[in-house]
């Protein structure tokens, strides 16, 4: 096999722009949407543990979100040990979320030029 067969075409590209698009843009912006409508935090209210989770499930569209708008909170400031523990975990949770998105990104684009260069 030359390195020209090996060459990715137009139609590979776009396969491989659909695919980041489904698997890593689609799921962050529900994410920034579903932050926007249920994930505001008040600087007023003493949040919990279950808070926790749920601001870190919602970390990543925040951050976004505090891009476009500087007096959104992406960390409560009134919460107790437990709602920082759960924060924490809900973080990681979302970022190896990401991870794998790309994760899945790279395989299927590595089998795809894997499959093209057996042919």
């Amino acid at each position: 096999m030359d390195k020209e067969d090996l060459k990715l075409g137009r139609s590979d590209y776009l396969f491989f722009f659909k695919t980041w698009l489904k698997l890593l843009v689609v799921p962050i912006l529900i994410n920034i949407v579903v932050a926007y409508f249920f994930c505001e935090i008040d600087t007023d209210v003493d949040y919990s543990w279950f808070a926790g989770l749920w601001h870190g499930l919602c970390f990543i569209g925040n951050l976004v979100l505090l891009l476009f708008d500087s007096s959104r909170l992406i960390i409560a400031s009134h919460s107790s040990f437990a709602y920082w523990v759960f924060l924490l975990i809900g973080i990681l949770t979302s970022v190896f979320v990401v991870y794998l998105f790309i994760e899945i990104f790279i395989t299927i684009k590595n089998l795809y030029i894997h499959q093209a260069s057996c042919e």
